[in-house]
């Protein structure tokens, strides 16, 4: 049964919170002993009795006992000597009372006591839950504020019924009709916020719930439901839709008539939209299948907007909670029975996204594509035989933010499917990617600005930084997706921009480190608005940048755990695949293995998933897994490998338009030829020389518009060009500079890195002095970034062994 409490608890847990629930251990008989003693102001020798009697009967349950302890002054089986100055009792007495050893039967027995009003108040309210208000309870009870507030007073009285707010008082001091002369009249007894109870203790309302006949109970709540529907008007419906479906819920078997299920299935229809608003998933799907429960064996043909909408949302939600099976299921229900094609593409919608949520990025492909046949918006057959970019009529970027909003359904329509094409097109056929921006991004300028506009053109923006490295324009496409994003207030989409602008287009214009707070918020509004897809993608690309800017691996890699635990929570496999290949790297740097060079740990296995991203054409994963090892062949001084893993990394490079990634692949495959340049033939001299040279040309392009992520890369590999080209000054100049970019902007590993190169170029020269200051700045800062594994390495300099 959904309340506030648990709708709040259910949100706090939706966005990876850990919630601990604290339970409440029984007291020992010492404690008993002690408690029994205080309350009766005696001595524990005296009261020791008493106190195991009263242990016996409560097993140690404080709330049993202080009850039974009440109980027993009632009956006046505990009772205070005014001569002696003592509280007295009779033990043998105490002990012939028939006294359950029953929490429930016990305080049932004392609500028995009461007066019959009161107990039947009682009982109703029990069935509201442990709060409630006035104003319910005396709809359910059928009689005036005032008659059940006096009805109530007795509980109140003997403290099992406890007032939330003092306005409790109000009802037994005007009768009803006095009570909205007053309320008309005087601001001082108008109580605009309601009359609020709590039970004083779950026990109590169990005790209270257990009087009403088993065989009675549901016709109860039904009843119940009924009286608060009939008093609630049409506008108030969807804000007390909880209150009114928990009740009809719990006797819906005893409806006959069909025209009060399909009432009763719309009631669970607006109250499962409405937990799935709250992102209380569990609870949303509760109500949505007891909707489809409800519905006829012909409701798609007698109740067709109620019956679509009904399976509509309990895929979308099953979905939500990871039940892609039944989802699945759904969807192909209402392909099958739903009438227009618009219908039928909100289904298409969600099968797209649980076949990503299943890595399934071929099928969810193939749907997508066939989904814009059906609309008339096809992708052509080919790719297109050369990139060109978009004629935007002669408007500036920032005017784009003018256009009319678009209203053409079909057109939002193929907009959603064109964004769902996005993550597998750019996983699987990245070949494609160009079509499906460029067909999106047309549809804009052509049909007018929507919610979805403010991705597709921070979409574009990532296209320009990644096809066509124009950094400038893809950085203002980016900014005109976060200005619609605020323009249209679009919560929905907010997942998806933070993820694209920070992951594929900040770093090229801005210091890497400021993608990371809007990277866990992304997360955040994710979870927030049910865009698990996207909340993933952010957690998954957040592990990534953590590594990249330099995080002490230590704290990243409990990071990146926390983050990587959620996205299995969410069953999101690529993103948590993807997420582990920067995780093993950090953990090959930070322990020592066999083959630090390969991914294989406790994260990663790339014996077991290449072959299968391999097979899958899983370029995004595939390019990761080629630049890590390159990175680590180089780090670990296995230079024949690092250069294979380049070479490798070169194939998939599609993989990583424009991500960090790829300056991480240029970056070490050109200090990786330079590596090997002094033992390669004069032929293969010359080709590392030439690619070196290319490299760095984009490297250069890069640092001009992102000098805090990519000057001092670019400095490092010039040093190490002019160290194999014998100019001793200009290499000292540019390892110089490397090593004071890099500390400036936080990359404490590649200060290191530069560090050890310099380090090694001291020593050939002969500088063993100067060597040695860059060799403890290089051990200093493998230590401060984490790389345990690193300084254990051998680095062969002319008879020295360096980190030996």
């Amino acid at each position: 049964m959904l309340t506030k409490q648990s709708l709040a608890l259910e949100e706090i847990q939706q966005t990876g919170a850990i919630v601990n629930n604290i339970i409440l251990q029984l007291l020992d008989i010492s404690h008993v002993n002690q408690l029994v003693a205080d309350t009766l102001r005696s001595e524990l020798l005296k009261v020791k009795p008493l106190a195991e009697l009263v242990f016996t009967k409560t097993q140690g349950n404080p709330f049993f006992l202080t009850q039974l302890l009440k109980s027993l002054d009632r009956d006046k089986l505990l009772f205070f000597d005014f001569e002696s100055g003592f509280w007295q009792w009779n033990l043998e007495f105490i002990k012939g009372v028939n006294i359950t050893d029953n929490v429930v039967d016990f305080m049932a027995n004392q609500i028995q006591k009461l007066s019959e009003k009161t107990q039947n108040v009682l009982k109703l309210a029990a069935c509201i839950g442990d709060k409630f208000t006035l104003d319910i309870l005396a709809i359910i009870n059928k009689t005036s504020k005032s008659e059940t507030a006096a009805d109530l007073w007795e509980a109140l009285q003997s403290g099992l019924v406890l007032p939330l707010n003092n306005s409790y008082k109000t009802p037994l001091v005007f009768d009803s009709e006095q009570m909205e002369t007053e309320n008309r009249r005087s601001p001082i007894t108008h109580h605009p916020s309601p009359i609020t109870y709590k039970f004083l203790h779950d026990r109590v309302q169990q005790a209270s719930y257990s009087l009403i006949p088993d065989n009675q109970k549901k016709q109860t709540h039904l009843k119940i439901g009924e009286l608060l529907l009939i008093h609630t008007s049409e506008t108030d419906i969807q804000e007390n839709v909880f209150e009114i479906v928990n009740q009809l819920n719990v006797g819906a078997e005893f409806i006959a008539q069909q025209p009060q299920k399909d009432r009763l299935a719309q009631l669970n229809l607006i109250a499962g939209q409405k937990a799935k608003a709250a992102t209380a998933y569990e609870s949303s799907v509760k109500y949505l299948n007891v909707g489809l429960e409800l519905l006829a064996a012909d409701s798609w043909q007698c109740q067709y907007d109620m019956t679509l909408n009904l399976y509509v949302e309990t895929a979308a939600v099953e979905f939500l909670n990871t039940n892609f099976e039944r989802a699945e299921m759904l969807s192909d229900i209402v392909l099958a029975q739903a009438k227009t094609l618009l219908d039928r593409v909100q289904v298409y919608e969600t099968k797209m996204q649980f076949y990503i949520a299943k890595n399934q990025m071929q099928a969810a492909l193939n749907t997508g594509l066939q989904v814009l046949k059906m609309l008339g918006l096809p992708l052509s057959e080919t790719p297109p035989t050369r990139l060109t970019r978009l004629n935007l009529g002669g408007k500036r970027i920032e005017d784009l933010t003018e256009l009319p909003e678009m209203t053409d359904v079909y057109k939002l329509a193929a907009l959603r499917v064109l964004i769902n094409l996005i993550p597998p097109v750019y996983i699987v056929a990245p070949e494609l990617y160009p079509q499906v921006v460029f067909k999106m991004t047309n549809l804009c300028l052509k049909y007018g600005n929507s919610p979805l506009s403010a991705y597709v053109y921070t979409l574009y923006g990532m296209f320009l930084c990644g096809a066509f490295e124009d950094m400038d324009s893809g950085y203002q496409f980016g900014q005109l997706g976060l200005k619609l994003l605020n323009q249209f207030n679009a919560k929905e989409m907010t997942a998806k921009i933070y993820e694209t602008f920070n992951y594929f287009i900040r770093h090229w214009k801005e210091p890497a480190i400021n993608t990371i707070e809007p990277l866990i918020e992304g997360v955040q509004r994710g979870l927030e608005t049910g865009d698990l897809e996207y909340a993933s993608y952010s957690a998954s690309f957040y592990c990534t940048h953590l590594f990249f800017i330099g995080e002490n691996l230590e704290i990243a890699l409990k990071k990146q755990a926390h983050y990587i635990a959620l996205m299995q929570i969410t069953k999101q496999e690529f993103q948590t695949i993807y997420a582990k290949i920067i995780r093993q790297t950090g953990l090959n740097l930070i322990k020592n293995t066999s083959e630090p060079y390969r991914l294989i740990g406790e994260s990663f296995d790339e014996n077991k998933m290449l072959p299968i991203l391999i097979n899958s054409n899983n370029y995004m994963a595939i390019y990761p897994i080629y630049v890590s090892k390159l990175l680590l062949g180089y780090l670990f001084k296995n230079y024949d490998r690092a250069a294979e893993n380049a070479l490798l990394a070169e194939k998939y490079e599609q993989g990583g338009q424009g991500l960090m990634y790829k300056a991480e692949h240029k970056f070490y495959s050109s200090l990786t030829l330079l590596a090997l340049y002094p033992s390669a033939s004069q032929s293969a001299r010359q080709q590392y020389f030439s690619q070196v040279i290319a490299q760095q040309k984009k490297m250069k392009q890069w640092a001009l518009h992102s000098p805090a992520n990519y000057q001092h890369k670019y400095d490092l590999v010039e040093a190490e060009k002019a160290r194999v080209l014998k100019q001793d000054a200009k290499a000292i100049a540019f390892y110089d500079r490397a090593i004071t970019g890099a500390r400036e902007h936080g990359y404490i590993q590649e200060e290191a890195l530069a560090s050890e190169l310099a380090a090694e170029f001291y020593f050939a020269c002969g500088r063993e002095k100067v060597a040695n200051t860059y060799l403890n700045d290089a051990y200093y800062g493998y230590g401060c970034c984490g790389a345990k594994a690193l300084p254990k390495s051998a680095v062969s300099v002319p008879n020295k062994k360096v980190f030996a």
